[in-house]
């Protein structure tokens, strides 16, 4: 989902059904990105400012939940350092919604794209 706003997830993720996402995206709005043409581009953050997934991506996340997976940038050094907090706030949001939903978007989906048994 990247940088991407719930409109353009959902245009993508309707239009085109061999494509997958990662719910790898910034939990709260880009307010700390000082350049407001960068900032105007990016799509809000899944949580509000009650720490609630925003009912714009909960639709989404709820709708293509066989389309989504868990995954975090934990791609530089100092990313590692921060990856517990990332994963409990992922684990924040998924708890927000139903079990089903959750279990496929953080594992299942997985599971079944790269056909991994257990």
């Amino acid at each position: 989902m990247g940088f991407g706003s719930p409109k353009q997830v959902k245009l993508i993720l309707s239009t085109h059904d061999n494509v997958y996402m990662t719910i790898s995206k910034k939990s709260r709005d880009k307010g700390n990105i000082s350049d407001p043409i960068k900032q105007s581009k990016f799509g809000p953050g899944f949580l509000n400012d009650e720490k609630q997934v925003k009912d714009e991506w909960k639709e989404i996340l709820i709708e293509y939940k066989d389309k989504l997976l868990f995954a975090t940038d934990a791609h530089k050094k100092h990313r590692w350092k921060k990856y517990s907090k990332i994963v409990r706030i992922y684990r924040d949001i998924l708890i927000q919604l139903p079990e089903e939903v959750s279990k496929k978007i953080a594992y299942f989906d997985a599971e079944r794209i790269y056909d991994i048994k257990n």
